[in-house]
């Protein structure tokens, strides 16, 4: 297991009424242990282009962290 995931992930599909999506992911986010997964990743046009790809270049950094700290812990 990786460090920051203790079990194993389950897929599926959600579907929401569009004018009350946000509000249905607000509530799902804070109440439930959910990772949502971006279906159109490939698309350049995101509203939040900008902070996923933030988000993806800090999850880079800690995969480098991690293979680092395990280089350097005693075996």
């Amino acid at each position: 297991m990786g460090l920051l995931r203790s079990e194993t992930m389950k897929h599926g599909t959600l579907v929401l009424p569009v004018d009350r999506a946000r509000e249905f992911v607000d509530v799902i986010g804070y109440s439930t242990r959910i990772e949502f997964e971006d279906m159109n990743s490939a698309s350049m046009h995101r509203n939040y282009r900008k902070y996923i790809q933030r988000i993806e270049e800090l999850e880079r950094i800690i995969r480098f962290l991690e293979v680092e700290i395990h280089e350097a812990s005693p075996h």
